[in-house]
């Protein structure tokens, strides 16, 4: 409503349930200045989205090794995704495994890498903060050892309230 013109305008209002209308109405709206409805929106977006991620919390650790922690974050910390996408500053991590899975040659049954999920919070430039509920890191299998831990890939992402990321 915000970015209509002075005057009178008709609007038309339709919910559709499986593509098909099912109730339908319309009202008149008349004024010379419509701006004050962009406050209105913004509180209400802000409004569902608290109500929306106000009980979402970090998941519980599997696996206590800050080790492996530290090796997660510095590879998380270095890879590409981290730097174009995520970008903020990580405020805590959670190993979600209970150990390390193996991953085979289909064919061969050579063992190729194995490889650890992890949650990791994150607090945004403006304040918010993120939780990126799963973080897998990998490590490669060669000269029967496995080799440093690396970022592999990083899934969908939340909205948490900061205060919800316990240290």
């Amino acid at each position: 409503f915000a970015k209509l013109n002075p005057g009178e305008h008709e609007i038309i209002v339709k919910v559709k349930s499986n593509y098909n209308v099912v109730a339908e109405g319309k009202f008149i709206i008349q004024g010379d200045d419509f701006t004050l409805y962009q406050n209105i929106s913004e509180a209400i977006n802000e409004a569902a989205s608290t109500i929306k991620t106000k009980k979402t919390v970090m998941p519980e650790s599997k696996r206590s090794d800050k080790k492996l922690e530290s090796e997660m974050l510095e590879a998380f910390k270095n890879s590409q995704t981290y730097k174009d996408r995520i970008k903020g500053e990580v405020l805590k991590i959670v190993i979600i495994d209970p150990d390390w899975m193996i991953r085979r040659n289909p064919v061969t049954g050579i063992i190729l890498h194995r490889y650890i999920r992890a949650a990791i919070a994150v607090k945004n430039s403006d304040g918010s903060c993120t939780l990126w509920n799963l973080v897998t890191f990998q490590q490669d299998y060669a000269g029967n050892a496995f080799q440093n831990t690396k970022f592999d890939g990083v899934g969908n992402s939340e909205s948490i309230p900061c205060k919800n990321i316990i240290k």
